[in-house]
């Protein structure tokens, strides 16, 4: 919940003083119950521009009650080639190049790095 782009917003851990440490590793569907979002079970205050951008935000749950991944480039939450590309397109070379850090310090064996 706070160190992912699942509002289109960036990471709310960055937009927040803190994250208590009993949060931190919490996802989405612990603040949803019953069609509301349970803000009072926070331990911290969003700033309200960002409140309201959760609350227009409806949580679809899938039966395991699990979070799932989903690419934001599509509508179906499915990646596929050409919306990849066509992020690296628009993608500026500032990010790109932090994305490709993160990939080149990956602790994998050499025959792995050869898929990234």
């Amino acid at each position: 919940m706070w160190f992912d782009d699942w509002l289109g917003v960036g990471a709310l851990g960055r937009l927040v003083q803190f994250v208590h440490i009993s949060h931190s590793d919490r996802n989405v569907a612990i603040f949803w119950e019953q069609g509301r979002w349970k803000f009072d079970t926070l331990s911290m205050v969003l700033p309200s521009k960002i409140t309201t951008r959760v609350q227009q935000v409806q949580v679809p749950l899938v039966q395991s009650g699990r979070d799932t991944f989903a690419w934001i480039g599509e509508a179906s939450g499915c990646y596929i080639l050409s919306s990849g590309v066509k992020f690296l397109e628009h993608a500026s070379h500032s990010t790109l190049d932090a994305i490709w850090r993160k990939v080149w310090r990956l602790e994998v064996q050499v025959k792995i790095s050869f898929f990234l």
